[in-house]
């Protein structure tokens, strides 16, 4: 028998962080631990390419969490919200049922 368990995440938090990773290291300073300011895109640009970003990836927001929901019995996104209001910004699924 195998365990199956899975968690999500608020896309108020995971979408933009998953855009910033989109952007590639080259914006990023690993010594300073910080962004790379000689390449950093203006805040216009930013948030012109990040609502394209959401545009592309609404699907993977919000049809893959509900169908995520739907498989380990998580109920419906309203309430999965609530839970991750509370516990800051995650829910925790599973098991996942026998026919997973």
């Amino acid at each position: 028998q195998c365990l199956i368990v899975t968690a999500i995440r608020d896309p108020a938090y995971w979408l933009p962080s998953m855009f910033l990773q989109s952007l590639g290291a080259n914006l990023f300073e690993e010594s300073s631990g910080g962004c790379n300011l000689d390449e950093w895109p203006s805040k216009e640009t930013l948030l012109y390419d990040f609502r394209k970003y959401v545009q592309n990836n609404f699907d993977l927001a919000f049809s893959v969490i509900p169908a995520l929901l739907n498989e380990f019995g998580g109920g419906g996104l309203n309430e999965q919200f609530k839970i991750m209001d509370t516990n800051g910004g995650y829910s925790l699924l599973g098991p996942a049922p026998p026919q997973s």
